[in-house]
C-alpha cells in the first residue's frame, strides 16, 4: 500500500515486479504517484520502461503511473508498464506518457483494465494479448496527429471515453497477425469532429485488421453518432472491411469471450472492497 506521495525513480528503468498475486494498491490516484525521468537516449520498448511486469496475477488499483521523458513529437517510445505478465488488473490507474504508453506484451496473455486513464499519443495502447479495457478514458495529448492503438491480437474497449487534444486522431492500427480492435458504446467528446474520415488509420505496421469494428459511438450528449456504414480499405494487403458492426456482431464480444474462464476471476478481483 502506497500512501499518497510522489515514487521518483529518477532515470532508472525497467523496474522489475514478477512472482505471483502481487497488488500495489495506492491511497488515491491522482496523487499516489510512480514516475521516471530517463534520457531521451534511452528511447524505445524494453528500454526506458518505467516497471516491466513478468508477473501472474498482478493487481494496481489508485495509481498514477508516469514516464516523464521528455517529449519532442517523435521517437519518444516509453512506456509507463511493459507487461510481460498475464492477469493483470488495472483499476483506477492513470499511465501518462506519449508513445507506446502500455504495452501489452505476451501472447494470449489475459489483461483487465477498468476504470482509470490512459494517455498518450502514438499507438500510445499497444501490443499483444486480450486486453479488455472497461470504461476507461483514452486521452489523446497534443500533437498533430494521434492514433490509440496498435494491437496483434485481440484489444476491446467497452463504455469508453476519448478525449481529445490532437489535431486528428484515429481508433488504430494494425501492427502483425491480422489482429482484432473493437469500439463498443464508445463516447467521443469532440463528437468525433478532429477523427480522421476513415476512422482507422488505413496503414498497419506490418499487415492489415481482420476486424476492426465500432458499435454504438456517442457524442458527450449521448447521442448516437455511428455511421450507417465505413468501409475501409487497409493498405498493407488491400484488405477492405465494413467496420461497423451489427448489433449482433457487438453482442460476441463480452467480457468472457475476450478474456475466458478468468472473466469471473477478474470481475471477483476488481470488485471494490468497503
Amino acid at each position: 500500500f502506497l500512501p499518497n506521495g510522489t515514487y521518483d525513480f529518477g532515470e532508472a528503468t525497467l523496474t522489475g515486479i514478477s512472482g505471483e498475486n502481487v497488488s500495489i494498491i495506492g491511497q488515491s490516484a491522482d496523487k499516489t504517484i510512480i514516475v521516471n525521468r530517463p534520457p531521451r537516449t534511452m528511447e524505445g520498448l524494453g528500454k526506458a520502461d518505467l516497471l516491466n511486469n513478468t508477473g501472474v496475477g498482478l493487481y494496481m488499483q489508485d495509481l498514477t503511473l508516469k514516464n516523464d521523458m521528455e517529449s519532442l513529437g517523435n521517437d519518444e517510445r516509453a512506456a509507463t508498464l511493459h507487461d510481460q505478465g498475464t492477469k493483470t488488473i488495472n483499476k483506477n490507474v492513470r499511465h501518462l506518457s506519449h508513445q507506446d504508453t502500455y504495452y501489452s506484451h505476451k501472447v494470449g496473455g489475459l489483461y483487465y483494465f477498468e476504470g482509470g486513464e490512459m494517455h498518450g499519443t502514438v499507438d500510445y495502447l499497444c501490443g499483444n494479448g486480450k486486453v479488455y479495457f472497461n470504461e476507461v478514458k483514452l486521452v489523446n495529448e497534443r500533437r498533430n496527429s494521434s492514433t490509440i492503438t496498435a494491437n496483434s491480437e485481440l484489444y476491446v474497449f467497452n463504455n469508453c471515453v476519448v478525449e481529445n487534444n490532437a489535431d486528428q486522431y484515429n481508433f488504430g492500427r494494425a501492427w502483425s497477425d491480422h489482429p482484432v480492435c473493437v469500439y463498443l458504446n464508445t463516447t467521443l467528446m469532440d463528437g468525433g469532429e478532429k477523427l480522421i474520415s476513415t476512422r482507422w488509420n488505413p496503414s498497419g505496421i506490418n499487415c492489415d485488421y481482420s476486424i476492426a469494428g465500432e458499435f454504438g459511438t456517442k457524442n458527450a450528449e449521448g447521442q448516437d453518432i455511428t455511421p450507417a456504414s465505413n468501409e475501409v480499405t487497409f493498405v498493407k494487403e488491400s484488405t477492405t472491411l465494413q467496420t461497423i458492426l451489427t448489433a449482433e456482431q457487438a453482442a460476441t464480444y463480452t467480457m468472457e469471450s475476450v478474456l475466458g474462464d478468468w472473466a469471473a476471476t477478474a470481475k471477483q478481483e476488481a470488485r471494490q472492497l468497503t
